[in-house]
C-alpha cells in the first residue's frame, strides 16, 4: 500500500510503493538527507528518536542521545571532489615539471658535433660541418646541391667508405665534420648506422698500425682531402670514422686517437659561439687570431670595389670567433653570422650602429639604395638578385650575451635558382685562391694545406653578412 512521507530536513513530499519498516533509511531525492521511517502508526521514530528536536541543547548532566539527524551524502561528494582536484593539481605539477626538464635538456645539450670536434687535432682552430641526414629530408635540395660536391674531398673519403662497408653510398654518412690548425686536419664522419670497425681494413691500401693499444690504418690520400696528403683512419666508436693528415705530430695523433681527454679542444674554446652556431644543417666557425682574422682589402686606383671586406673587417677586429649556419627548410632557409666578444659592450654597441645605419634607413625607405657594400656583396657572393632582395628583406641583427648576431632567410625555390654557384663558392670551387681543402666560406676561408697554416681571409655568409654597419 502506498504511503506518503515527509522529509524532516527540507520538508518535501515522499511518495513510497511500501510503507517502510520503522527505522529503515531513506533518502530523500530532493536534498539527499538519509533518515530513519517513522512508525505509520504512532510517527514516532524507534529508540525514541523523535524525542530530539532540531535546534535543542543538549543536556549535559544526561548520555548523549544517539544522533537520528538526518545525514546528506553530499560531505562524501565533496570529500571525493577535493580528492580529484588533488589528484588533477599533482598531475599537473608533475607535467610541468616534466616539460621544464625537457625544455632545460633541450637547450643545454651539447649537439652531435660537439663529440666529433673532440677528434679534431687538439689545437684546431677552424671548423665546418654538413649535417648530411638532415639535408636528405628534401629530396629537391639534395638533388640539386650533391653534383656541387661530388669531386670534393670528403665526398671520396664517404665514397670509399661505403665500398669498405659494402653499403650504398646515400647509407653512409650522417653527419660530416672538418677541422684544421697548425698540426694539420681531420675529417670526422658519422654512419647512420652502426659498423665493423675492422671493415676499414678493406679501405683501399690500408696498412695496420697501433697507437696506445688502438688500431689505426694508414691509406693513400684522396683528392682535394687536405691537399692531397697521405692519411690515418681509425673508428673511435662504431659510428665515427676519422680521416686524419699522416703528418700530424705523433703526440697530437696519440691524444686524437682516444678524442682529447681533458685537452684543449676547439669545442671547449668556442664559449657561446660553439653551441648556437653547430645547430645549423650547415656551419662554419673559427676561432680569430692574427692568422686568420679578416684582413683589409688592397686599394686599387679606380676600383670601388672592397666595400664588402671593409664592412667584415670593421665588424670583426676585436671577435674573440664567428660562426655562421644555414639552417634548411621546406620553405625557407634561414642564416645567421654571429660574431663572439669576450666582455666588454662591443655586441651592444654594434647592435645600435645597425638600428642607425643606412642599411635600416634603406629597410624603412624603399626609395633609398641599400648600402654599397650589400650590392657588391649581391653580385660577387650571391650573383642573384631576387635572393639578395629576399635577403635584404628579411635582414635583422640582436645580440645574446657576448655574441652579435645578424641574420636572414631566403625562400628555399629562389635560394635553389642559384644554387649551384652559391655552394661552389662556400666550398671553396670559385675565387678560393686555389684552396686545397674541403668547405670554407667566402673570403679566403678554406682549409690550409697539408702542414700550413690557413690562408687569410673572413668570415663570409651567403644570406647576410657579418656586420651591417660601415667602418
Amino acid at each position: 500500500m502506498a504511503v506518503e512521507l515527509r522529509c524532516p530536513d527540507c520538508r518535501a513530499k515522499l511518495r513510497l510503493a511500501e510503507n517502510p519498516e520503522p527505522g529503515t533509511e531513506v533518502e530523500c531525492p530532493e536534498c539527499n538527507a538519509v533518515f530513519p521511517a517513522p512508525d505509520p502508526d504512532t510517527g514516532e521514530v524507534p529508540d525514541d528518536r523523535s524525542a530530539k528536536k532540531k535546534g535543542k541543547k543538549k543536556d549535559k548532566s544526561k548520555a548523549a542521545p544517539k544522533d537520528n539527524s538526518p545525514r546528506k551524502r553530499k560531505a562524501k561528494l565533496k570529500e571525493t571532489n577535493r580528492s580529484a582536484m588533488t589528484l588533477v593539481i599533482v598531475g599537473a605539477v608533475l607535467f610541468l615539471s616534466l616539460v621544464v626538464g625537457l625544455l632545460v635538456w633541450y637547450f643545454s645539450r651539447k649537439p652531435a658535433s660537439y663529440e666529433m670536434m673532440n677528434y679534431l687535432p687538439e689545437d684546431a682552430t677552424e671548423a665546418v660541418g654538413l649535417n648530411i641526414g638532415h639535408m636528405h629530408k628534401y629530396a629537391e635540395f639534395k638533388k640539386t646541391v650533391e653534383p656541387t660536391y661530388k669531386g670534393l674531398g670528403f665526398q671520396k673519403a664517404i665514397d670509399a667508405l661505403a665500398t669498405a662497408l659494402g653499403i650504398p653510398v646515400d647509407d653512409v654518412p650522417d653527419y660530416m665534420v672538418q677541422g684544421w690548425g697548425k698540426s694539420g686536419g681531420s675529417l670526422i664522419i658519422r654512419t647512420k648506422k652502426e659498423f665493423d670497425p675492422a671493415d676499414l681494413a678493406k679501405l683501399p691500401g690500408a696498412q695496420p698500425g697501433k697507437q696506445d693499444g688502438e688500431t689505426y690504418y694508414s691509406i693513400p690520400p684522396f683528392p682535394k682531402l687536405f691537399g692531397g696528403a697521405p692519411l690515418k683512419v681509425f673508428a673511435p666508436t662504431k659510428r665515427l670514422v676519422v680521416f686524419a693528415e699522416y703528418n700530424v705530430p705523433n703526440d697530437k695523433f696519440q691524444k686524437m686517437i682516444t678524442g682529447n681527454k681533458d685537452g684543449d679542444t676547439l669545442n671547449k674554446r668556442l664559449g657561446p659561439l660553439g653551441k648556437r652556431t653547430t645547430r645549423g644543417t650547415f656551419w662554419w666557425i673559427s676561432v680569430l687570431d692574427t692568422s686568420n682574422r679578416p684582413k683589409e682589402p688592397e686599394k686599387k686606383e679606380n676600383d670601388g670595389s672592397g666595400a664588402f671586406q671593409t664592412t667584415l673587417v670593421s665588424t670583426a677586429s676585436k671577435a674573440r670567433g664567428g660562426g655562421f649556419k644555414a639552417s634548411l627548410g621546406s620553405r625557407a632557409v634561414r642564416f645567421e653570422v654571429a660574431c663572439w666578444f669576450e666582455g666588454g659592450d662591443t655586441p651592444a654597441d654594434l647592435y645600435r650602429k645597425h638600428k642607425d645605419s643606412d642599411f635600416v634607413k634603406a629597410q624603412d625607405d624603399s626609395s633609398l639604395d641599400p648600402p654599397k657594400w650589400w650590392k657588391e656583396f649581391e653580385d660577387k657572393v650571391l650573383q642573384s638578385r631576387k635572393a639578395g632582395r629576399e635577403l635584404f628583406t628579411n635582414f635583422g641583427a640582436k645580440t645574446s650575451g657576448e655574441l652579435f648576431i645578424v641574420y636572414s632567410e631566403c625562400e628555399t625555390r629562389i635560394l635553389m635558382e642559384n644554387l649551384s654557384s652559391l655552394v661552389m663558392k662556400l666550398t671553396g670551387q670559385q675565387n678560393m685562391g686555389g684552396a686545397p681543402g674541403m668547405m670554407g666560406p667566402p673570403g679566403g676561408m678554406g682549409p690550409p694545406p697539408a702542414g700550413g697554416p690557413p690562408p687569410p681571409g673572413g668570415p663570409g655568409l651567403p644570406g647576410g653578412v657579418v656586420g651591417p654597419g660601415g667602418p
